[in-house]
């Protein structure tokens, strides 16, 4: 499937049905385009023509003799269902819609619709569409669009829904000289979602950034998940209009679904490290600056330029959108004084006077730069009678290299400044024409930063309880909604919140203690994002403030208190220093979230209010709503859109020696134990599972093994004890992908080889694999690691030598 989709992006040969020369046509453009730039064979097909623009023509995607890759078809809807079945029974595995119109006296065309869905399931065709704008690929040449465009090629994939606003939004992004490794439309997304692109995107070496024009999502769950496993190597950025309700509603066609809850998209944009702005052109500048290797550390600005008010207006735009203006250091203020020949008043903004020369542009940047208390620098130049543009742009492109502070620069003048911004350019230095747009994307870098460590924070290792005894509760659930009720009572529901270990009132209110708060803490179920936590000031100030923070579940303790900052009513709480009452709050919250991954029923959890003082919180009142389970397609957590931690493949096991060890999924609090693991490895051992040894484990490397997406992949540790203390002695792991082939890898300490560890590790991928639907498991040993092929070989793999000293190893498993 992961293949069929690939051809689809990126084919060797491409069908046009529907081919047309027709002047006005849609196909027309389409044919136009792929005759002048597609590096592959071309085929059209029109039943009524022997040749098109001097090409031979096929009357039917039976009747080409060689193989296709790709179909695009361009037909009348009514008559796309039969052309993509008669397109599957040639062979072809994908096809790209542009016909629209599926609508029937201005409502869905639901029956025609449906029949292109069920051609989709009977033969496993994957179909972008209908109402696509087309797709291109630059560096094969492919424009399978009716877009008069031939946008140069560049690292930049740009992924849209909408066909009006990816269109206009891919001119503005080629007339600003960008440059794109891919442009994808995915029209009504009937098959093909976003999380289908990212996840080819995020392989595609040729790609740097991904943008994403989206109205909402088809299934959310892999867009999540796909979205989680590249965010950290490549920036995504998300332009989503609708962000108030009356505006959304008037957007939406007759065809498409409503756009969706926009508090929802930015809890679950904030979740998985995206970054969003507000309008078309944030996208690139965005694109052009994200780097996972190249943000700043901090909020924290210094601004420099030639012009004094420009840089307080500046400072004035990055206070108000959240960002800082740096506290420059006394060595700095020293300094600059000198370098600015006393002129200086010692402020940031930093006025280096209107005569300002390069010298001096060069001289304020380092100091800046050196400076701990500077995350990045901001420069900003507007022309004056006594300074050369490119003499100036020419002595901050030095800064280029050697420092991993981003410099930004603001260049005031039009078409003046094209010159300069060009040297700059070269240098890959980002250039704009307002101190303003600099800012915003300042702010991005930095936002993106925070998705970043969102991404790779370590939680504290919280004690793991054992689970609150369930099968009362579950027996509850089913009595109610066997007796059809769709709500438990306010007993019901207070008993559920203390099994969870949330503690119920009545409490001193709001009205009774002059310390106390009122709080709400409640649960609904979104349309595309399944169950989500709402947190902020409750009772009346519910209504007037609309304090409300968005999380998903599951919550770890890092997640909870991000929930809890996001809301006004953690600033109410802050304002004694050390309030004892956050820790505990932090704490129901994440029982919360537990309550919630264990009961799919549960469709909305009410607690109004949570009275917090500093003796105490308590849930004064609650209550619950339910309704039949969503059905699981095969999804252990059908109500969820990011998988908890699979207790499931927790289980204790024994060594032949009798050692106890615990085989358990690895969890994001285990990098001190994984640390330590790859520290105290012999680098012979070290060799045979990496290839090479690893001098120094740094935090990112070590969070790609325990900060992971369950969906996707498994890692399973072996977990002991040694002098009364828990390690990490065995890693095994499955990259899964269900109906192919899955990569896995184990690990055994030194001092556990040959003791039966390596055996029940890969054992336990292989049952993993058959559960996830996986047809073969593979993997790439040293042909020189005797123990480990003669283990696979007992275990039935079958070995392969390849060149350089490898042997790969391969088991099917259906």
């Amino acid at each position: 499937m992961a293949e069929d989709l690939k051809k689809l992006l990126t084919p060797g040969s491409v069908a046009l049905i529907g081919a047309s020369e027709r002047e006005g046509s849609v196909a027309r453009p389409i044919l136009l385009n792929l005759a002048n730039f597609f590096k592959g064979e071309i085929f059209p097909v029109n039943p009524t023509r022997e040749t098109l623009l001097g090409m031979e023509c096929f009357p039917s995607a039976a009747a080409i003799p060689r193989p296709v890759d790709l179909a695009v078809v361009v037909v009348g809807a009514p008559l796309v269902p039969d052309t993509v079945e008669e397109c599957a029974r040639a062979g072809i595995r994908g096809v790209v819609i542009i016909s629209t119109m599926f609508t029937r006296g201005g409502a869905p065309d639901r029956l025609l619709l449906e029949r292109l869905l069920e051609v989709r399931r009977r033969f496993g065709i994957r179909i972008i569409g209908p109402g696509s704008v087309g797709i291109i690929r630059p560096e094969i040449g492919l424009n399978t669009s009716f877009l008069n465009v031939n946008p140069r090629l560049g690292n930049i994939a740009f992924v849209s829904q909408s066909g009006e606003l990816g269109d206009a939004t891919l001119k503005w992004g080629i007339e600003a000289g960008i440059g794109f490794s891919a442009f994808v439309s995915l029209g009504w997304k009937v098959d093909v979602d976003f999380g289908d692109v990212i996840d080819l995107l995020g392989d595609d070496l040729s790609t740097r950034s991904i943008l994403l024009s989206m109205e909402s999502v088809r299934d959310a769950r892999k867009f999540m998940s796909s979205v989680r496993g590249f965010a950290r190597s490549k920036p995504i950025i998300v332009l989503k209009p609708g962000r108030f309700p009356d505006s959304a509603a008037a957007a939406v066609s007759a065809l498409e679904d409503p756009w969706g809850d926009d508090e929802v998209y930015n809890a679950a944009f904030k979740r998985v490290g995206v970054v969003r702005v507000d309008e078309a052109k944030d996208l690139f500048n965005a694109a052009q600056v994200l780097d996972s290797s190249y943000v700043p550390a901090g909020p924290s600005l210094a601004i420099l330029g030639n012009v004094r008010t420009v840089g307080v207006l500046a400072a004035d735009l990055l206070i108000e959108l959240g960002g800082t203006i740096a506290r420059l250091g006394p060595d700095s203020t020293d300094r600059l004084v000198k370098a600015l020949d006393d002129e200086w008043n010692g402020k940031n903004p930093i006025d280096l006077g209107g005569t300002a020369d390069a010298r001096k542009y060069r001289d304020a940047i380092t100091t800046c730069l050196d400076d701990p208390a500077v995350d990045a620098v901001l420069v900003i130049y507007t022309p004056h009678a006594t300074t050369i543009a490119e003499d100036i742009a020419t002595a901050i492109s030095a800064f280029s290299r050697g420092t991993r502070k981003p410099v930004i620069v603001s260049l005031i003048g039009g078409e003046e400044m094209k010159k300069a911004a060009a040297i700059l350019h070269e240098k890959d230095i980002p250039t704009y024409g307002t101190p303003e747009e600099a800012i915003r994307t300042y702010l991005q870098m930095f936002t993106y930063k925070k998705g970043l460590e969102l991404l790779y924070e370590t939680p504290e290792d919280l004690p793991i309880d054992q689970a609150p005894p369930k099968n009362h509760l579950k027996t509850l659930i089913k009595r109610a909604l066997a007796g059809g009720r769709d709500n438990l009572t306010p007993e019901e529901s207070m008993t559920f919140l203390a099994t969870y270990g949330i503690p119920v009132g009545p409490g001193a209110g709001p009205g009774h203690d002059d310390d106390a708060h009122g709080l709400y803490l409640a649960m609904d179920r979104d349309r595309d994002f399944g169950s989500v936590i709402r947190f902020g000031i409750g009772g009346i100030g519910r209504r007037v403030f609309r304090d409300c923070a968005v999380g998903l579940p599951p919550l770890n303790q890092t997640l909870a208190r991000r929930l809890m900052e996001d809301s006004r009513a953690y600033t109410m709480l802050r304002e004694r220093a050390e309030n004892p009452a956050l820790a505990e709050l932090e704490r129901i919250i994440i029982n919360f979230s537990n309550l919630i991954v264990d009961f799919p029923e549960i469709t909305g959890i009410d607690i109004d209010p949570l009275t917090v003082s500093d003796a105490s919180i308590a849930a004064d009142h609650a209550l619950i709503s339910l309704g039949p389970a969503a059905p699981s397609a095969g999804k252990t957590y059908p109500h969820l859109v990011i998988t908890p931690y699979p207790v499931r493949y927790v289980m204790p096991s024994r060594l032949r020696d009798g050692t106890e060890i615990m085989l358990r999924p690895v969890r994001p609090e285990d990098e001190p134990l994984l640390f330590e693991l790859f520290g105290s490895l012999s680098e012979r051992t070290e060799t045979e599972r990496f290839f090479s040894p690893i001098k120094d484990w740094t935090h990112q490397m070590l969070t790609r093994f325990c900060n992971i997406d369950y969906d996707r992949e498994i890692v399973i540790v072996a977990e002991l004890r040694e002098d009364q203390k828990r390690a990490i002695r065995g890693v095994s792991s499955l990259i899964v992908g269900a109906g192919q082939t899955s990569e896995f890898a184990v690990l055994i300490h030194d001092d556990y080889q040959g003791r039966g560890l390596g055996w029940k590790l890969v054992d336990v991928l292989i049952g993993i694999g058959q559960e996830r639907g996986v047809e073969e498991i593979h993997g790439t040993v040293l042909t020189d690691n005797i123990r480990m092929l003669a283990l696979l070989k007992k275990l039935n793999f079958r070995a392969s030598k390849r060149p350089l000293g490898l042997t790969e190893v391969r088991l099917r498993l259906r």
